[in-house]
């Protein structure tokens, strides 16, 4: 009985990254390629967001502009670490921090997908409301994923403590 919750566990855990890296991947094809299409943007709300279309090849905030190759390597080295330590924590009580590592590996599989098939992250978000870069549901996916483990570690999670055994001398 144990071994079929546990496999449950894990097949619903790769299940919801899937779902995350579809929904980003679905997203940058329809949105992104519906940008590029009719060469304008889209407004969704007048003067707050928009869709567009920015090929990054950089990191957040383009940093490290230009070293996709080196970046998808490493988005795929971290993507397989987090992997690793989804299915190492299966059994773990806080599901607060396994779903955050869903949504991480989801996030970074999708942007990985993009830095190693196309050579580029298609960021096509844009809220224009304020002067803030212009990103995917991939990068939402991450934010949201680690700072929902931040927060988890920070004030959720309370390591075990065994007690300690106290010896009891008999009374004679």
């Amino acid at each position: 009985m144990r071994n079929k919750t546990l496999v449950f566990k894990i097949f619903f855990e790769l299940l919801l990254v899937a779902v995350f890296l579809a929904f980003d991947l679905l997203t940058k094809e329809l949105i992104y390629g519906q940008v590029i299409k009719s060469g304008n943007d889209i407004v969704v709300i007048d003067g707050i967001i928009s869709f567009t279309h920015a090929e990054n090849t950089g990191a957040a905030w383009s940093i490290f502009s230009g070293e996709t190759l080196y970046l998808g390597i490493f988005s795929l080295v971290l993507s397989v670490v987090f992997f690793i330590a989804l299915l190492c924590l299966t059994n773990f009580r806080y599901k607060s921090i396994r779903f955050s590592l869903t949504l991480i590996l989801g996030g970074a599989l999708g942007n990985c997908f993009d830095r190693l098939h196309l050579g580029y992250v298609r960021d096509f978000v844009e809220l224009t409301f304020m002067n803030y870069p212009i990103f995917n549901f991939a990068d939402s996916e991450l934010v949201i994923g680690l700072s929902l483990l931040l927060f988890a570690i920070i004030f959720l999670y309370k390591p075990f403590t065994p007690v300690k055994n106290e010896k009891k001398t008999a009374l004679l």
